[in-house]
This record gives C-alpha cells, structure tokens and sequence, in this order.
C-alpha cells in the first residue's frame, strides 16, 4: 500500500488526487451571492421584464460568467418550447382538418 501527503493509504491501482497548482486562480470570479440570485429569481417572475433581463444577461458583457451561462441555457429551454408548441399546435390543426372534413 502507498502514502499520500496526509498519509493515508491508498490501494496499488488508485491515484492520489493531484492538485494542479498552475491552474489556480485562473479565470475565477466570485460566487454570486443568494441574495443576488433571490432577485434574480424574483424579477424573473414579471411578464416581459423577464425575457428583457434573460436576453441583457445572457449576451450582457458585465455579467457573471455562471449567471450568463445559466440565461443561455434558460434562452434555448424557451426556444425549444417554442419550437415543440408550433410542431404541436401544427399536428393538431391537421388533425382537426382531417376531422372536420371527414364529418362534412
């Protein structure tokens, strides 16, 4: 059995972590906090102002990388809504076309 740095032992096969030292500190930015995203999360909740905001924070060039990053993902959710709706709303039309002159 091998050692690691604190001494624990660890099986022939495994490998200690390893920290790599050169890439700390790199590109990192402080957490947002909570309470920023408790705001967030609330101004969200008004009708229109939340696709405003969505759109400024996502493609915004002050903004937290996390914070653009998850207004990104939360952009493409809503296109793909949008995308399946219209191919839903399409098939059923068609098929209350098809229904309705069927009956006539």
């Amino acid at each position: 059995m091998d050692e690691n740095r604190n001494g624990q032992q660890y099986g022939g096969t495994a490998q200690p972590y390893q920290n790599n030292a050169s890439n700390q500190g790199a590109d990192l930015e402080p957490a947002i906090s909570m309470g920023e995203w408790m705001w967030t999360l609330l101004l969200m909740y008004i009708p229109c102002v939340n696709i405003i905001l969505a759109l400024v924070w996502a493609f915004g060039s002050n903004v937290p990388k996390s914070k653009q990053n998850f207004f990104r993902a939360y952009l493409v959710w809503i296109l793909i809504g949008i995308v399946a709706s219209i191919v839903i709303g399409v098939a059923f039309g068609a098929a209350m076309v098809g229904l309705l002159s069927a009956a006539s």
